[in-house]
């Protein structure tokens, strides 16, 4: 088992679980679709955390097991907040991400075989009264950042995949992709 601490910035009631686009991969990112009103959106590369507190401090743990291995155990209050199947897109680099505040302190990643797909189950504990409990803070006039909600998020290898490979061609010629986007450049004829 491999465990990886930090603290998150969470800004707009989400951060992110990502895989760092390694070079020689085109980005295949997408908007989550918050609508659906689950706690945890799978996109490609990255999976969305939402939470029950607009903004905030959480600490957030990245664990991975190996197949065989029991889950950790967590201890009281904590309770499983979703299930998703992952399956890696890039490099296999799991990090911890803010919206809008960038890396989690300290920076925290975790390796996951690309090689297979990965069982990610999400655990927190505050969470059923966070939102009360930052509510009721405003009233006091002594806004909670911290101590609101915690998160653990665990990597369990499940299915076999053919690992994920850098394209050759973006490897040779890094013009091909648009730097703005990650995509491939959409080159016209007279190029």
């Amino acid at each position: 088992m491999e465990r990886h601490d930090g603290i998150i910035d969470i800004d707009y009631s989400h951060f992110y679980v990502t895989e760092r686009l390694e070079h020689g991969f085109e980005s295949l990112a997408e908007e989550s679709d918050f609508a659906g009103g689950r706690p945890v959106l799978l996109t490609p590369g990255q999976l969305t955390v939402c939470s029950c507190v607009q903004s905030h401090y959480a600490p957030v743990a990245l664990i991975s097991t190996g197949p065989d291995e029991s889950l950790p155990e967590l201890g009281e209050g904590w309770a499983l907040l979703d299930t998703v199947e992952y399956q890696p897109v890039y490099g296999g680099r799991m990090e911890l991400w803010g919206c809008t505040t960038g890396p989690s302190n300290p920076a925290v990643h975790l390796n996951v075989p690309t090689s297979h797909t990965h069982t990610v189950r999400v655990y927190a504990k505050g969470r059923e009264d966070a939102d009360q409990r930052f509510v009721e803070s405003l009233d006091r006039d002594e806004v909670l950042h911290e101590g609101l909600e915690e998160y653990v998020i665990v990597f369990t290898p499940a299915g076999w995949q053919e690992p994920p490979q850098p394209d050759e061609e973006l490897l040779r010629d890094s013009f091909l992709l648009d730097p703005s986007t990650g995509r491939r450049r959409v080159l016209h004829p007279k190029e």
